[in-house]
């Protein structure tokens, strides 16, 4: 099973870096040339752990705008493929207030899970 994010932010607002578990933590930054900042940025995961995310922009990370997916064999489902016209309730949503952070999972064709993680506010 492919797992793929997709991370929708206002650009210029936010940007997202990947970090390690210890960078999360503290809300490190790393070098910036890595950050995803096109505001509907794609990310594939292929690989079983833990994935951890951080907003780049100002102390964004400090306020709760980071995030750690853990992805784990046999955790989900399989995934049913949608029908040929893809309907809102095949969208299923939550919103994290304490990030700012809300979250879709939508159901998708060929096995893959996509999520689509939206930063608001600040």
């Amino acid at each position: 099973m492919i797992f793929v994010t997709v991370f929708q932010y206002p650009t210029g607002l936010h940007s997202v870096l990947k970090v390690n578990g210890t960078q999360f933590q503290n809300c490190t930054k790393p070098p910036l040339s890595g950050a995803l900042t096109s505001g509907n940025d794609t990310v594939t995961l292929l690989t079983f752990g833990k994935k951890w995310y951080i907003c780049g922009v100002g102390q964004h990370c400090m306020i709760g705008q980071k995030l750690v997916i853990n992805v784990q064999p046999n955790s989900i489902a399989p995934v049913t493929a949608p029908s040929p016209s893809f309907v809102p309730s095949q969208v299923m949503g939550y919103t994290n207030s304490a990030n700012g952070i809300s979250v879709n999972v939508i159901k998708a064709a060929m096995g893959a899970l996509v999520t689509i993680l939206s930063f608001w506010g600040a």
